[in-house]
């Protein structure tokens, strides 16, 4: 049987983030400090536990420099690994943050974290089409997010095509299409598919006719 204290470790987790006492290692953002334990760190993270348990200098470190990253997503990273709620950690909620959010979970290899920031841009883009920040959230999509992006390429890919007619009428759209070859690439290949399966189904409509006749 299993001692008492393992059963609320991971439900008290959270009384235990950014606080100094028992902290092995700071994590040192742009704009601020987060003290947090190199455990914690390790079985949340396969990047952190690369770091932390290959070898490598940050082994022994107290403190970890993480400056590359947006520092409200990378809190937003840390507080998920205490079991709190990432979003608490921005001032703006919302798509932009999420899009943050995608971005260091899918560099620190968070597969819990990278799903739910996911399907929050995903649904964000089908209801949103028409927002006066759609044609930018997509650009960002196309031209910042890194190559873990795919499948929000392919969201936005499959909204855009969706609404491309009246998308098309808006100068903010026309100007994401022209600074992104990636999205125009993908945009043509989707009407090429198009056109190729309308073809098809005249040919195969075709053929029934002329089977009906003979």
């Amino acid at each position: 049987m299993a001692p008492p204290i393992a059963a609320s470790v991971v439900t008290d987790l959270h009384r235990y983030f950014n606080v100094k006492a028992h902290s092995d290692i700071t994590i040192i953002l742009n704009d601020r400090k987060i003290h947090a334990h190199k455990l914690v760190l390790v079985l949340s993270s396969k990047f952190f536990r690369a770091a932390l348990e290959g070898g490598f200098k940050e082994a022994d470190a107290r403190e970890l420099s993480l400056l590359d990253d947006d520092p409200e997503a990378m809190a937003g990273l840390l507080r998920y690994f205490y079991g709190l709620k990432p979003h608490d950690a921005a001032k703006e909620p919302g798509i932009y943050f999420d899009l943050k959010l995608f971005a260091v979970a899918g560099k620190y290899d968070v597969p819990d974290l990278l799903a739910e920031a996911e399907n929050e841009v995903q649904g964000w883009l089908a209801m949103n089409w028409q927002a006066p920040s759609f044609p930018q959230v997509v650009f960002d999509i196309y031209e910042s997010i890194p190559a873990h992006g795919a499948e929000l390429r392919t969201a936005a890919r499959i909204v855009c095509r969706e609404h491309l007619t009246d998308l098309m009428l808006k100068k903010d759209f026309k100007e994401t299409m022209l600074g992104s070859p990636e999205l125009q690439f993908d945009i043509v290949k989707s009407l090429a598919a198009e056109e190729r399966l309308r073809q098809a189904k005249e040919e195969h409509e075709e053929e029934r006719k002329v089977r009906q006749r003979v």
